[in-house]
């Protein structure tokens, strides 16, 4: 396990903890852009989206707490980002050297 996957995995078993309320915090972020993006949407509707959201996102991040399943699924991800045969996957708008 490199430093990168080291950092990952000591982030979000950090961003999982309940003290940080990191859910919270997002539901905030989220209840503006929704409301910014669909104004159409009644407080209720919106409210109702803001919630579905964040407990995708804490369960996700519930995932991540099991030390051996995250540091699977960090690896492969660093696995995926790192092979050149990803590239093409990838945003052009993203490419360094652009």
């Amino acid at each position: 396990m490199g430093p990168l996957t080291g950092t990952i995995l000591a982030t979000l078993t950090a961003l999982a903890q309940p003290k940080h309320q990191i859910v919270e915090y997002l539901k905030i972020f989220y209840k503006e852009d929704i409301h910014i993006k669909q104004p159409e949407l009644i407080q209720k509707e919106c409210v109702d989206l803001v919630e579905h959201i964040a407990h995708q996102l804490e369960t996700k991040l519930n995932q991540f707490t099991n030390f051996d399943v995250s540091k699977t699924i960090v690896s492969q991800l660093v696995q995926k980002s790192t092979d050149i045969n990803q590239l093409s996957r990838l945003n052009p708008l993203y490419y360094p050297w652009l």
